[in-house]
C-alpha cells in the first residue's frame, strides 16, 4: 500500500509503520507471539510487500501506456 499511494498521501507510510509496531508490541505483551515472532513475520511481510507492490506499480504503469 505505501508503495503505490506513497506520492498521493504522504503520511500514509508513517500511520502504517506506527500501526504495525502498536499491534506487534501488543502480541509480544499479551504473550500471543514470541520477539522472534514477530520480526519474522515483519521480514517476511515487508519482503512479499514490496515484491507485489512493484509487481502492482509496474502493471498499472503498463495499462497507462497502452490506453
Amino acid at each position: 500500500m505505501t508503495i503505490l499511494l506513497k506520492n498521493n498521501l504522504k503520511w500514509f507510510p508513517y500511520a502504517i509503520f506506527v500501526w504495525a509496531v502498536i499491534v506487534s508490541y501488543s502480541r509480544i505483551y499479551l504473550g500471543v507471539h514470541f520477539p522472534i515472532d514477530i520480526l519474522v513475520g515483519a521480514f517476511i511481510g515487508t519482503l512479499l510487500g514490496v515484491i507485489f507492490g512493484t509487481l502492482a506499480k509496474k502493471v498499472i504503469n503498463k495499462q497507462k501506456i497502452t490506453t
